[in-house]
């Protein structure tokens, strides 16, 4: 008993370390690139490990595949995470000017309030749709967008995981710089891969009957 509660305590162990340097290089690549050309790659980097964990790949040499995958998609993510500002950018400017208008049309923000939770959604998605398939950039949004109509519960999952995560840091400050970007990402990218794994199943099982 005090061996199986010892390995315990060493695996939770293990995964803290992993945590935390996993949010060292997220926040190193990042500033790498002068956050501008920087964070995106970091993000989509950060999740490819995590997604690599997820798959059981659990003692891959984290700084190469990191670094790997920095490099392999620099470009593509940045296209990516510069399409998704222009679409918040472009809420925000909506918001700022219908604040300037009259009371007869804000009743315009409650559909404004709705599309921006669905580009928060639909940004928590993207970029693990990003690292898992083998798409285009049209083609990662147009799935992003199919995914996250079909994936209720793991949009749910991922939604209250990040708000306890969000609560935890609030609390305990000094947790951000430590963990904040991993554990975050962890999140998102656990959410996202139930939601993959459950639309294979759904493919599957529709496949079998068609036969």
């Amino acid at each position: 008993m005090q061996y199986i509660s010892g390995f315990n305590i060493l695996r939770i162990s293990e995964w803290i370390l992993k945590l935390l340097y996993l949010n060292i290089l997220f926040i190193a690549f990042s500033f790498l690139g002068i956050l501008i050309l920087g964070i995106f790659p970091a993000i989509a980097a950060m999740l490819f490990v995590i997604r690599k964990w997820l798959m059981g790949d659990t003692e891959i040499p984290m700084f190469k595949t990191f670094w790997q995958s920095y490099k392999k998609d620099f470009l593509r993510s940045n296209l990516l995470g510069f399409i998704m500002t222009f679409f918040g950018l472009t809420i925000f400017l909506y918001y700022i000017l219908l604040n300037q208008q009259s009371e007869s049309i804000l009743w315009l923000r409650y559909p404004l309030l709705m599309i921006s939770f669905m580009y928060i959604v639909f940004l928590f998605y993207v970029f693990p749709v990003f690292v898992h398939y083998d798409l285009k950039i049209v083609r990662v949004l147009k799935t992003t967008l199919f995914i996250m109509s079909v994936s209720p519960l793991s949009t749910i999952m991922m939604i209250a995981g990040c708000m306890i995560i969000y609560f935890a840091i609030s609390y305990y400050p000094g947790l951000a710089p430590l963990f904040g970007g991993s554990l975050t990402g962890f999140m998102i990218m656990w959410s996202s891969y139930h939601a993959f794994s459950n639309l294979k199943q759904r493919e599957k099982e529709a496949t079998s009957q068609n036969s």
